[in-house]
Formats: C-alpha cells, structure tokens, sequence
C-alpha cells in the first residue's frame, strides 16, 4: 500500500478461534494508511487459511507464512516487511476498542510523538501508568503497561534496525520496549483504553515454565543494563534492573518443581549480575540487597503452606 502510515505487525500461531474477531476490530479502527502484516508462525490448525481468508477480504491486509519460531522470529519477520512511520504489535488473540485505537494513533502522529502509549484493559482492570514519573519508575510501577508491545505505538525512525532476541521466551518484550524508551525523546501517555487483553490459559507466558523464565529475566536485565551503558542516555534506570533480578529469583519460589531457596539466593547474590550495578556506585545497596532479601523465602514457604491448609480444608467441606 502506497502511503502507509502505520503498520501493524500480528504474529499467528494456531489462533483460529480469536484471528477474524483480531483483524476486523483492528480494521473497525478506520485508521487511513493502515496496513495488518499478519505472520503465520507454522501453525498447525487452520489459522493460514483463515488470515488468506481475510486478506482476500480486505485490501489492507497481507499474510506470511513462516516456520515455527516463537512470537519473537515472528515479530521480526513482520519487522522486515513493516512500511509507514508508525508500527504497532498485536496478539492474536486480543482484540481492539476502534475508536479508542484510532485516536490514540490520531493524537501519537498529532504529537510526533516517538512512543505512544496507551491503556490496556484486562477483564476488569484497566492497565496504565503514572506519565508524571520517570521512565524507569514507571517500569517497576507499571510493569505490564510498560514491557507490553501491544499498547504502543512506535516510530519507525526510532527503531531504526533493532529486533526482538529470539532466544528469549519471555521478557523480549520488555528488552524491546526498553531500547526503544532509551532512544526516545518524546513519549506519550494517551488515556484510552484502546487495548482488550485476552486471558488464555494455554499461551506461550502460561505454559513456559519458571526455570525458562528466570534465566529470560535474568538474561533480558543484564541485556538493558548493557544496552544501557552503551547509550548516551543518562536516565537513572537503577532500581528497574534491581527489581528484575529479584523477580528473576522470586520465580524460583512460585512452583514447586523448581523452588529451591539455595537457587534463589544464588541468583539474588550472582556476583555477575551485580557487576555492572557495582561499577555505577551502588555496592551499598547491593549488600542490602544481598543480605536483607533472606527473609523472603521463609515468607514464601509460610504463605504457600497456608494456601495448602486452605485448599485442603475446602477439599473436606466439599
């Protein structure tokens, strides 16, 4: 399409249920110069047929096929054949509040903006963040607006030649969104809740299991804090990376097969994590850190054997 101005990248994987309802709410947007990049990631069901279905249905809509590769090699398939200004991620199995999506994107462009973000809306819950703080308070405070690609608008010109690190299950989100934040001048908080998430039981982030998404925590952290040091940007990102690598060890306490509190302490003290705190002055507080987290796990192990009483309990009323 000649005249893009936005492209939405949406990668599909076995999604037949949730693709026609994604695609024509995105397309309910009306938003002019939109073109749909929807990447069949290999699925296995008829999902393929059902996006060729749609693309024959609407102009603005082209589909890829692909070997499986997980949500992130998608993403930058479509990242290589993404045209426009703008671009924007989409799951598919989410879908899109129209009016509220179009004028999000009407006041991102409006505003230059280089990110433009906007709210998501979970069951009952809308998403959002304080605009008034940093970016990196926002980042621990708000974690799932921040780390979401989906309720973002980006520049094109901003990301320039970055990519998603296919390695990571989990957390290449986060690692994206927070190079391009490093980069961006001008960001954007848009009140609209223009964004409908999907709870499915069986996704990628439900089904990985904690040891994967640890070391992805661990890993996506030490990644922005290299990232970091390499920019220009003088952003006090500190406590961000702090709390990533205690969610990187706290995931060691969430399910049984893998809690082990010698792992979790081993993490929570990594010399190697801490290396490139260490070398921004902040050995205090990682002593803190390293000695003041013990309690934790015997916090853990109290409030997991309360939960047991509990579910047990119910089990005899029953």
């Amino acid at each position: 399409m000649s005249n893009c101005r936005l492209s939405v990248i949406v990668p599909v994987y076995n999604a037949s249920l949730y693709i026609e309802e994604c695609v024509t709410s995105i397309i309910n947007s009306e938003i002019v110069g939109m073109v749909i990049i929807l990447v069949d990631d290999g699925s296995t069901d008829d999902s393929y047929e059902k996006c060729c279905r749609l693309a024959r249905e609407y102009e603005c809509v082209e589909v890829y096929h692909k070997d499986n590769g997980g949500s992130a090699s998608a993403r930058n398939y479509g990242l290589l054949r993404a045209k426009g200004e703008y671009l924007a991620f989409f799951d598919s199995d989410d879908i899109a509040s129209p009016e509220a999506y179009r004028k999000s994107f009407d006041e991102t462009i409006n505003n230059n903006y280089d990110v433009g973000c906007f709210n998501m809306v979970i069951g009952q819950e809308t998403i959002t963040c304080n605009p008034n703080h940093n970016v990196w308070e926002q980042f621990v405070e708000s974690p799932i607006f921040m780390h979401s690609l989906c309720n973002k608008f980006f520049k094109r010109s901003v990301i320039g030649n970055l990519s998603m690190d296919e390695d990571l299950i989990v957390c290449e989100d986060m690692l994206f969104c927070a190079k391009i934040f490093v980069l961006s001048k001008n960001i954007g908080y848009i009140p609209n809740n223009a964004y409908l998430y999907r709870m499915v039981s069986d996704s990628v982030t439900h089904a990985t299991d904690c040891y994967k998404k640890s070391n992805d925590d661990m890993e996506s952290a030490r990644r922005i804090c290299l990232y970091y040091e390499n920019s220009d940007n003088d952003v006090d990102f500190q406590r961000f990376i702090d709390y990533r690598y205690q969610i990187a060890a706290l995931r060691f306490l969430l399910e049984p097969e893998v809690f082990c509190i010698s792992e979790y302490k081993k993490r929570i003290r990594d010399k190697n994590a801490y290396r490139l705190l260490e070398k921004r002055t902040h050995r205090i507080l990682c002593l803190c850190v390293n000695h003041g987290i013990g309690l934790i796990p015997h916090i853990y192990i109290f409030l997991k054997r309360l939960k047991q009483i509990k579910l047990t309990r119910n089990e005899y009323v029953e």
